[in-house]
């Protein structure tokens, strides 16, 4: 997906955007939390840590972010 999307081309008022990246976090149902609010904010935390690792890359949630996240 991180692909196909810097391959796009956008126009935005009149300008050329020259590069778009996409940073995600991604977490599992219902491995990464047992309700809906946990696991989005189990992918919040992985989106994150993407974003902290230098963005344009994707992040699967582990226990370690929320280690990280406590200190």
């Amino acid at each position: 997906m991180r692909k196909n999307i810097k391959r796009l081309h956008f126009r935005f008022q009149k300008h050329h955007i020259q590069s778009l990246t996409v940073s995600i976090g991604v977490a599992n149902f219902p491995q990464h939390g047992l309700t809906g609010e946990e696991a989005i904010h189990h992918a919040d935390l992985a989106l994150f840590a993407a974003k902290k690792q230098g963005r344009d890359r994707t992040i699967i949630y582990t226990e370690e972010l929320s280690d990280n996240n406590k200190e």
